[in-house]
């Protein structure tokens, strides 16, 4: 099976290239930036990169594919997320309809998140919707929560999560590499569901979760939970803060406000033994 890789230096991405090359298969890859791949791609895969508006560009990566990945995200700038996430998808569909008899599996958010009312999930559903009525055939995958998510988070021996408030549901937790093995599983099958779901069986909230960290972790010497903390962060462009708040997910950003006194944070947890 020969299959395209769109985003292949995100977060999803570049494991999933790796993973499927360990499978014997034939992999092209696409994304906007070359200096996002490894020196052994660019020696054993067809590397193609530029914007997915440049038609001829994609043109060239579509030709004898079966079938592709998407791993397109908003971006760090509501201005330019539907140009980054919808127009992008609007264009590789295009693409594949013209150029391709390929189908796509599209990488989306899991539930709460893909319901909150912040832009990069609205985009995100915009884009959903896109696939969904494409005539293109197509599995829309959701992918669950991994921890290796919170390692933009750590900072000088500390972590900052997002407030408890903010996301009172327990949430559904993976290793990557979990998710990874299932999603390349789902990719070599003959059969695509129209929609599906990844999501490990470790069920913990995140103030379960910020123990385990103090727990196992010990060189960790504080957990910081604030909610208001990274949606000031996230307003002055600031990838740090950008990363925690994309794991405020259960309400909008607008509604978390709560007492500063309520912005604890977990100290001195013993270390295990």
């Amino acid at each position: 099976m020969k299959i395209l890789v769109v985003g292949a230096g995100s977060f999803w991405g570049r494991p999933l290239v790796d993973a499927l090359r360990a499978k014997a298969q034939e992999i092209s890859v696409f994304t906007r930036d070359p200096r996002s791949y490894p020196e052994d791609w660019r020696m054993s895969l067809s590397c193609h990169w530029g914007e997915l508006h440049h038609t001829h560009i994609l043109e060239q990566a579509l030709r004898g594919i079966d079938r592709v990945v998407a791993c397109i995200g908003a971006g760090r700038s509501e201005s330019t997320a539907d140009q980054s996430e919808v127009n992008g998808i609007r264009h590789l569909l295009d693409s594949i309809g013209k150029f391709s008899s390929a189908d796509l599996v599209r990488l989306t958010s899991p539930s709460p998140l893909r319901e909150a009312d912040w832009w990069p999930m609205a985009s995100r559903r915009r884009a959903d919707l896109l696939v969904d009525s494409s005539r293109i055939p197509h599995c829309l995958v959701q992918m669950g929560w991994a921890p290796e998510m919170l390692a933009p988070l750590e900072r000088h021996r500390r972590m900052w999560l997002p407030h408890p408030l903010s996301t009172p549901a327990k949430i559904s937790w993976q290793s990557r590499q979990s998710g990874i093995d299932r999603l390349v599983d789902l990719i070599l099958s003959k059969d695509l569901p129209q929609q599906t779901q990844i999501r490990g069986t470790d069920i913990a909230s995140l103030v379960e979760l910020s123990t385990r960290i103090c727990i196992r972790h010990p060189t960790v010497e504080r957990i910081h939970l604030p909610g208001r903390f990274f949606h000031w962060l996230a307003r002055w462009g600031s990838p740090f803060g950008f990363a925690g708040w994309r794991l405020v997910h259960a309400t909008s950003p607008h509604r978390i406000r709560t007492p500063s006194s309520f912005e604890d944070s977990l100290v001195d947890w013993p270390p295990s033994k």
